[in-house]
């Protein structure tokens, strides 16, 4: 089950998600579901257009059934296989 402490084990495709912080300002109108994700991208459907963005320059707002978890990108960065294995510090 995902929850706010483990989301960034999951698989993040078919999530809701909204980029709020980001080194580039155009990535800030981004918000859609996740359709791929590769090791340092996500790709964003946004009204039937694909954006791409790289993990680490990006902070999300990623809605779960009962709750909605902001996350810094850099903690995505890797294939979701490798992120099970990462401990947060």
């Amino acid at each position: 089950m995902r929850t706010p402490e483990n989301i960034f084990r999951h698989e993040l495709v078919g999530l809701p998600a909204k980029v709020v912080k980001a080194n580039n300002a155009n990535n800030l109108k981004i918000k859609g579901n996740i359709v791929d994700e590769t090791k340092k991208t996500l790709t964003i459907e946004q009204k039937g257009v694909f954006k791409r963005i790289f993990k680490d320059q990006v902070t999300l707002q990623l809605k779960l059934p009962n709750h909605t978890v902001e996350i810094a990108g850099n903690l995505l960065t890797g294939r979701p296989w490798e992120r099970l294995n990462k401990k947060l510090n």
